[in-house]
């Protein structure tokens, strides 16, 4: 997604000649200059260290948006009060978040799936996307 303050984007293509920001050697950075490269091209595209470097020079006015995964954008917006007037923009890609287990370690993924669907059951998962995320960020119900 594009993390950006309300007054200055609603839609990517408002992004042209603005500063936007993304991790470099990143997933976004790919994505946004390649995938959306007829865009990106009228943009000035900045690479960050980090997400949170990027974010920092979207507070501090250095530049106007910010490439970066969703999740990571909904807990910036739900913990960080400088963040209380951006919101999210475009939906470029959608990914998921996965769970790394040995190979053939069966035991361990038939564990990890129950426990994952115990607490989305128990409603755990949705306290807490509620309480780092201010949103539902989480696929399984």
């Amino acid at each position: 997604v594009l993390l950006v303050h309300k007054e200055v984007a609603g839609f990517i293509e408002d992004l042209k000649g603005k500063k936007v920001a993304v991790q470099t050697g990143s997933f976004s950075e790919e994505l946004l200059c390649e995938e959306y490269s007829e865009l990106s091209a009228e943009m000035e595209i900045l690479g960050a260290v980090d997400n949170d470097a990027a974010i920092a020079d979207l507070i501090a006015g250095n530049v106007d948006a910010v490439m970066v995964d969703r999740v990571s954008a909904a807990y910036q917006i739900a913990s960080n009060e400088a963040l209380a007037d951006y919101i999210l923009i475009e939906d470029l890609y959608a990914d998921l978040y996965g769970i790394a287990a040995a190979k053939g370690n069966y035991m361990l993924i038939g564990a990890i799936e129950e426990a994952i669907s115990d607490l989305a059951a128990d409603g755990t998962i949705a306290a807490i996307d509620a309480e780092w995320f201010g949103a539902d960020v989480c696929l399984i119900k």
